[in-house]
């Protein structure tokens, strides 16, 4: 793998980390790349079936996803805890942090695509195609999960939230 792209997969993985920390428990976030040697959904069967104990979780299918219901998704799962809006001091405050985060992990992809390509797409989640993969799991869970091809990988994202804090 590409040692630069890989480093930049790496850092947006940490930055996800550090933002599921300020979520607060239960949260988890990631991002791995993988080399794109077979088609996305044999891929991501064959992902869901090596973290999936007893069945637990199941990929049912994708969709393509379009940046605004993107931004609008990861949106959704990040903004907790510390990072709640009703800890913000006003409107201005909010925008900013939601503009901020998701612009800060929209240019990880970027740096990771020009990386291997000077010309490559600098936003791949916004110019596409990202697919939302359909991955079913326990009952508890508040998941999204999604997939970019940057030029011979797949980068593979996950938002999770354990929903019954009984872990």
């Amino acid at each position: 793998m590409n040692p630069t792209f890989e480093l930049h997969i790496t850092e947006l993985n940490g930055y996800l980390n550090s933002l599921r920390r300020l979520c607060g428990n239960c949260f988890f976030f990631g991002a791995q790349a993988y080399a794109a040697e077979q088609d996305i959904d044999a891929f991501a069967k064959s992902l869901v079936d090596s973290w999936s104990e007893n069945g637990d979780y199941c990929y049912e299918g994708r969709s393509i996803i379009e940046w605004d219901e993107l931004s609008e998704a990861i949106e959704s799962m990040i903004l907790h805890g510390i990072l709640d809006r009703k800890t913000m001091p006003n409107d201005t405050a909010r925008a900013y942090v939601s503009k901020m985060l998701v612009e800060d992990i929209n240019e990880y992809y970027g740096l990771a695509s020009t990386s291997l390509d000077d010309n490559g797409v600098f936003h791949p989640l916004i110019q596409g195609p990202v697919y939302k993969l359909n991955i079913s799991g326990r009952s508890q869970e508040k998941t999204l999960y999604y997939l970019v091809k940057i030029g011979r990988y797949y980068v593979f994202t996950h938002f999770l939230r354990i929903t019954n804090n009984k872990m």
